[in-house]
């Protein structure tokens, strides 16, 4: 449930030579009865799916170089792979940090390669699980390989301003996590790596395939009612995330780049630690721009197929 927000503060007990990785950093670590304590610093107030706990024989690499600390942790002998992957990462922070004028908010930042994970990734705040073929890349992979690893870790990085800092109310407005990621993704590579065209390649990934799911008639609106357990799966598709980037994209055009920065910035100071809903967006949107869009962009959320 989105809304029930808390602190977490963690001991874990686990036996000598494995390593732990959660939210945050390891205060503490004591013997006890041949097992090893660990304990955690208390997380932030966030929602209680940001939860995070790792135990394994992870192979690990720092990068102490700017705030926050990166960690790579994969398993053994594949961490030579996410250097790319961690260079990434520091130009994408720094860019939100700038863009959204509010620094990331807890001290480090896991990047966990999970062998088989059933998703692409999981943004867990200060713990980032991913596919393995969505972080590790390197020089002899493909372009297409390392476009997709910029573009998860981009996406997962976002979240945490869109997603962790401030969460949606409810399921019915998924898009306020997903199509923000999207776009917010593919606008800092677009920024740190202009030879990338990544703008072309949103229009290929994104805004063409969320075409093709809205021409058919089990499609849904941007935002839709969720109810159930299975409505909440279904949401996770095309439309969540490439038309309401898509949507996002134009709306900017719309109003200007700097307006809808500075709403973006009102909005995330608004709601920090807590949970917001599309409204609420759209006013601060609103509020910026010096005009009510909530009209203009009704039937773009609320309606299927192209607005």
């Amino acid at each position: 449930v989105p809304y029930m927000k808390a602190r977490f503060k963690l001991f874990v007990r686990v036996d000598r030579g494995l390593k732990v990785i959660s939210n945050m950093p390891i205060v503490s670590f004591r013997d006890d009865g041949g097992k090893v304590v660990y304990e955690f610093d208390e997380t932030p107030r966030m929602s209680t799916y940001l939860l995070y706990l790792g135990i394994g024989d992870f192979e690990e690499v720092v990068d102490s170089s700017g705030v926050p600390t990166i960690i790579l942790a994969t398993t053994e002998g594949k961490s030579k792979r996410g250097y790319f992957a961690m260079n990434i990462a520091r130009k994408v922070l720094d860019f939100y940090e700038k863009y959204f004028e509010i620094p990331y908010q807890l001290p480090k930042v896991h990047l966990i390669a999970v062998p088989e994970f059933a998703y692409g990734a999981m943004e867990n705040w200060g713990a980032i699980t991913f596919r393995e073929t969505a972080l590790l890349a390197d020089d002899s992979s493909s372009s297409q390989q390392r476009f997709r690893v910029a573009e998860v870790v981009a996406h997962e990085l976002a979240h945490q301003w869109f997603g962790n800092l401030v969460t949606l109310y409810w399921w019915d407005d998924l898009w306020l996590n997903e199509s923000f990621a999207t776009f917010m993704s593919h606008k800092a590579l677009a920024e740190l790596h202009p030879e990338w065209k990544f703008w072309n390649y949103f229009v290929l990934s994104q805004t063409s395939r969320a075409l093709e799911k809205d021409s058919l008639t089990a499609s849904h609106p941007i935002r839709s009612d969720v109810s159930s357990v299975s409505d909440v799966e279904q949401m996770f598709d095309d439309i969540s995330y490439g038309k309401g980037a898509s949507v996002l994209r134009m709306f900017e055009s719309f109003v200007g780049g700097e307006f809808f920065r500075r709403g973006v910035v009102s909005y995330l100071k608004s709601f920090s630690f807590s949970n917001a809903r599309g409204f609420d967006f759209w006013s601060s949107i609103s509020s910026s721009y010096g005009s009510n869009i909530n009209d203009v962009v009704s039937d773009w959320i609320t309606k299927q197929g192209y607005p």
